[in-house]
């Protein structure tokens, strides 16, 4: 609470505390949510990366060792690449290696400040 003398003010000054916290406890659990998606989009990326190698690696020994097991797993490791792809596009976040910028933190304004221009 303030000092001041006006119940009006204590009022407005109580409510834009509680604003000020909905705002700080919504941009914390954003920042969290994307930080987790982050991580989960890099794993994607490096799955994405091993199961290429792998699927490319059987269709040359395909072609080398002319085995049905080597098509058969081919296609199973290019179909898991094909899914992994698309789970891939419903988890963007933009730039997954990009930290959060500071200047979003620099707008949010304290309580005391705002009623400072009341005064």
């Amino acid at each position: 609470m303030t000092d001041s003398r006006s119940p009006e003010r204590d009022r407005l000054y109580s409510q834009l505390e509680n604003e000020y916290g909905n705002v700080v406890y919504s941009h914390a659990a954003q920042e969290e949510q994307r930080t987790r998606l982050a991580r989960s989009e890099r794993r994607i990326k490096t799955f994405q990366i091993i199961l290429s190698a792998a699927s490319t690696a059987g269709i040359v020994g395909i072609f080398v060792t002319q085995q049905q097991w080597a098509t058969v797993a081919t296609g199973l490791l290019t179909f898991t690449l094909l899914r992994l792809t698309r789970i891939a596009f419903s988890v963007r976040t933009g730039n997954a290696n990009s930290e959060p910028s500071e200047g979003c933190r620099s707008t949010l304004v304290s309580p005391a400040a705002v009623l400072g221009l009341f005064d």
